[in-house]
């Protein structure tokens, strides 16, 4: 964000570990929120992915270009939805039967 300064040990020059990050934080949101409920962010994941091994992902930001697909960015996808499960249910709330898919461009 214009004018944040962040602290050095905060960014990562590792494009793999920040692809993670960057996937795991926005769908433990999303399903910690109630904005989708799991199994459709499962799904949606599953087709973002195909979508980074066949070069069809979207650039969201246009001064990077997609990582391409690794474990760990699965992995923390799958404990992003998984917490944000956990999340949802000690909040007592809940999540719409389906949900349209975000948009990144």
């Amino acid at each position: 964000m214009p004018g944040w300064v962040y602290p050095d040990n905060l960014i990562n020059p590792d494009d793999e570990i920040l692809a993670s990050v960057e996937h795991y934080l926005p769908t433990r949101g999303w399903v910690g929120n109630g904005v989708y409920p799991a199994w459709e962010l499962r799904m949606l994941a599953g087709f973002y992915d195909l979508g980074k091994v066949f070069g069809m992902t979207p650039r969201y930001n246009p001064g990077k270009p997609v990582t391409p697909l690794s474990r760990m960015q699965i992995k923390f996808q799958m404990e992003g939805i998984a917490d944000g499960e956990r999340d949802l249910k000690k909040l007592g709330k809940s999540a719409p039967a389906i949900a349209r898919p975000p948009k990144y461009w």
